[in-house]
């Protein structure tokens, strides 16, 4: 009875042991790949000005997907280039941003157009007179947008003269009307001046 108990316990062991032994073998192997089902990207489509730079970020699907490398490609690296991710607006034009996984070859894509920054303009003060001025000279006024009003600077003295305002030519036949003009292009104003040492009425213009 006691052989037989004995053999039993044995049994029972090496059972145990077997299953053991299954359970680790069945841990180490190799676990079944989660394939990629899909890409997206959190931007579809973007509008930039040559020498823009603009990240793209891709998301695998499932989350859990064992391989997830990509590749990003640009139909036209004339107008855009892209380096993982990274969009770089090289000319005006427009071109596609497609990144693919490496696994099932699934894509995304975003729509880039470039485009050439707005033009600006400078608006150079001409004092126009030979005469010592005070300022000597006024800064320009820089980086001026198309269709634009400026700002009317503070208006210069010269000794013996009389300012008259700001013309848009040398001759100062047509003043320049702050409140209306506006800036079409680079631009020069010309300082009118009067002389306040003669009878009123004469004018004599300096430049």
């Amino acid at each position: 009875m006691k052989k037989n108990i004995l053999l039993i316990v044995v049994l029972i062991a090496l059972v145990s042991l077997c299953l053991v032994f299954t359970s680790c073998d069945n841990d180490s192997s190799d676990p079944t790949p989660v394939h990629v089902t899909g890409v997206n990207l959190d931007i579809t489509e973007i509008e930039l000005l040559v020498g823009d730079t603009n990240s793209l970020t891709a998301t695998i699907n499932p989350e859990n997907a064992t391989n997830k490398n990509v590749t990003w490609s640009s139909s036209n690296e004339n107008f855009v280039t892209v380096s993982n991710g990274i969009v770089t607006a090289v000319s005006a034009g427009t071109a596609t941003i497609t990144v693919t996984t490496e696994d099932g070859g699934k894509t995304a894509t975003c729509a880039v157009t470039v485009k050439n920054p707005d033009p600006t303009y400078t608006v150079i003060f001409d004092m126009n007179c030979t005469s010592i001025t005070d300022p000597a000279s006024i800064d320009p006024i820089t980086d001026v947008a198309y269709g634009s009003k400026i700002s009317k600077p503070t208006d210069p003295t010269a000794v013996d003269f009389t300012f008259g305002g700001w013309y848009k030519e040398a001759a100062c036949t047509n003043i320049w009307d702050f409140d209306i003009d506006t800036v079409n292009g680079d631009t020069t104003l010309y300082a009118k001046w009067t002389s306040s040492c003669i009878a009123a009425g004469t004018r004599i213009t300096m430049w």
